[in-house]
């Protein structure tokens, strides 16, 4: 059984023990949030334990474009998923598509190969389009400006005073009103602004809305009622603009007020007129609709697009190429451009070619021997005999060019030791028949260092004679007698397989 499910197993034993003794009595009655706690649990352990019956591990790669750390050197297994997930993207400042390529580099046979044997010769993310914002950035720049009414020499309760102090409150509304186009700017400004996660941009977003006190706004109205709230605000000013306009002019003909006060109420009139006029302009151009447009830009500004894909035993890497196109110009301390991020496989057997010089060895018998007749003498009389000799031969080694054939399992992307068989033609126009080991070096360019046993077929003298043997000079061969004899040495060779990826 599967360690992992035995773990699993025990802990949901330890689980039910835990349950039972902090459970005295059936009597007990399970809280909401206890029961809530107590699913969670078991929904994790039941997909952990399905995950692992189903043998499907997924392994999941990231880049930040808040942090753009460069993905480098990573490893995974042939046939298990494979995600690339981007962290932070900004819709409104990059358009973002993955794809991904499966890569397998070239392991054809070197032409030395075939002669010496005679053989026989990632879809793409849907893009994601950000909203085109048009310019929100709004700013009230007009400020407001009032000319000073001289202080009426009246009472508490003088019409007058009460109108000023009517005026006094319209304008401060219509002001605020007015100051709500800066949340257009900075809302925008948090749209754009380089190294925020999503939270902290809803956190700014909403502090900053708060900080405005629009009435009857408070978290739990988030985005909903943001629109209707800033709508209300100026649909309410606009009605106490109306209102003050018609006191005003109902004012003026008032018996108890005097000709300089008549002035003053025509003055602070005309301001009522302009600030209407404010309030209409933004009513028309939709500020709430705008700024409620804006806020959501700012829940929308960051988005984490992913790629799944998996790769079997005969690719050797999973390329995800990650194209991003700029949208607007920003100076973020560390701009993305496009970038590919390599998953490289292992496990699987792998079947490599190579070619390169070859050094064979072993003792004198395993090269070529040559042998010659000498006068046998007794003495110093001669006979009429000779004796074979064998001449004497130095080679301990022998230069050959070869090519191979590399069986392995990918351990790791740099490094894999595995099994070799080739063939090589020496510089003394023998063959020679390669086994061993090799270690594979590199990843697409591969250096292999192999070594083992090299047999060849060597001259040595025929079974019919022997090393020292005399015979008569009359029937004496007029050459000796020579026959090939398989004979078995080492080898050791230094090869590579160079190879362009496609």
């Amino acid at each position: 059984m599967n360690k992992n499910l035995v773990l699993l197993s025990l802990f949901m034993l330890l689980w039910s023990g835990i349950t039972a003794q902090t459970i005295p009595s059936s009597s007990y009655q399970e809280t909401s949030g206890e029961k809530a706690a107590r699913e969670k649990i078991e929904r994790k352990i039941a997909l952990k334990k399905a995950a692992l019956e189903r043998g499907i591990k997924s392994r999941t790669l990231y880049f930040d474009f808040n942090n753009p750390v460069p993905i480098e050197n990573q490893f995974f297994p042939a046939n298990k998923v494979i995600t690339l997930q981007l962290l932070n993207v900004n819709p409104f400042l990059y358009e973002v598509s993955i794809n991904d390529t499966l890569i397998t580099f070239p392991n054809q046979k070197p032409p030395l190969f075939t002669e010496l044997f005679a053989m026989p010769t990632l879809n793409k993310v849907q893009d994601v389009q950000p909203n085109t914002m048009n310019s929100n950035a709004y700013m009230w720049a007009e400020i407001l400006k009032f000319k000073s009414i001289p202080e009426q020499e009246a009472d508490q309760d003088s019409l007058m005073k009460k109108f000023i102090h009517k005026y006094s409150t319209l304008e401060d509304s219509t002001k605020k009103v007015l100051s709500l186009g800066d949340l257009l700017t900075e809302l925008d400004k948090i749209v754009v602004k380089c190294n925020l996660d999503l939270e902290e941009s809803k956190r700014l977003a909403q502090t900053y809305i708060l900080s405005k006190h629009i009435n009857g706004i408070d978290e739990s109205a988030f985005p909903v009622g943001l629109q209707s709230a800033i709508d209300n605000m100026i649909a309410s000013n606009l009605e106490a603009a109306t209102d003050f306009i018609k006191e005003g002019e109902q004012l003026k003909g008032n018996y108890l007020i005097s000709a300089n006060e008549v002035s003053a109420i025509k003055e602070l009139i005309d301001n009522a007129v302009k600030l209407k006029e404010k309030l209409v302009k933004i009513s028309e151009v939709n500020l709430g609709q705008r700024i409620a447009e804006s806020y959501d830009h700012v829940f929308s500004s960051r988005i984490n697009p992913f790629k799944t894909a998996s790769a079997g035993y005969g690719a050797d890497q999973l390329l995800f190429k990650i194209k991003v196109k700029k949208l607007k110009e920003v100076n973020c301390p560390k701009p993305i451009t496009s970038f590919d991020v390599k998953a490289n496989i292992v496990g699987g057997v792998k079947i490599d070619f190579s070619a390169g010089p070859v050094l064979n060895f072993g003792r004198n018998k395993f090269f070529d021997q040559s042998y010659r007749k000498e006068p046998f003498y007794i003495g110093n009389r001669l006979t009429d005999s000779i004796s074979i000799e064998k001449n004497n031969n130095n080679n301990q080694a022998m230069f050959s060019m070869g090519a191979f054939l590399h069986a392995y399992t990918r351990v790791s992307g740099y490094l894999n030791a595995g099994l070799v068989v080739g063939g090589s033609l020496g510089t003394d126009q023998r063959f020679y028949t390669h086994f061993g080991g090799s270690l594979i070096i590199g990843k697409s360019d591969r250096l292999i260092l192999s070594g083992g046993l090299s047999i060849a077929k060597s001259d040595m003298l025929s079974g019919r004679y022997d090393e020292k043997q005399l015979l008569k000079t009359a029937i004496s061969p007029e050459i000796i007698p020579i026959e090939k004899v398989t004979r078995v040495g080492g080898f050791f060779s230094l090869t590579w397989n160079l190879n362009m990826i496609p």
